[in-house]
């Protein structure tokens, strides 16, 4: 028995895109975000990839956290705005590191 994690819905979808894209005449541009499973690996391999790991987007997730915290003190949506500099560095690393990437 071989197991997969795509399910035989995503397998059918997955074939009728591989066949779209074999009996087009022109250009055929097609979107399609997954986990890095070898049966989806497999049945893409041949196919232009874009990958996209969690620490690619670190920078982005820095920023976008630390603008929100910065807010939701400002806003006193956050301890009622008494967070400390202490604190704030904390709450910040804990969301950064925890977000792995997303």
């Amino acid at each position: 028995m071989v197991w997969t994690s795509v399910t035989p819905a995503g397998h059918a979808i997955l074939l009728a895109l591989a066949e779209i894209v074999q009996k087009a005449e022109t250009s055929v541009k097609v979107f399609v975000s997954s986990r890095d499973e070898s049966d989806i690996v497999c049945h893409l391999g041949l196919t232009p990839n874009v990958v996209i790991r969690p620490g690619d987007n670190n920078t982005d997730i820095k920023r976008f956290v630390l603008h929100q915290v910065e807010q939701a003190i400002a806003e006193k949506r956050l301890l009622k705005g008494n967070v400390s500099d202490r604190l704030k560095e904390q709450i910040t690393t804990s969301l950064i590191t925890r977000s792995h990437g997303m």
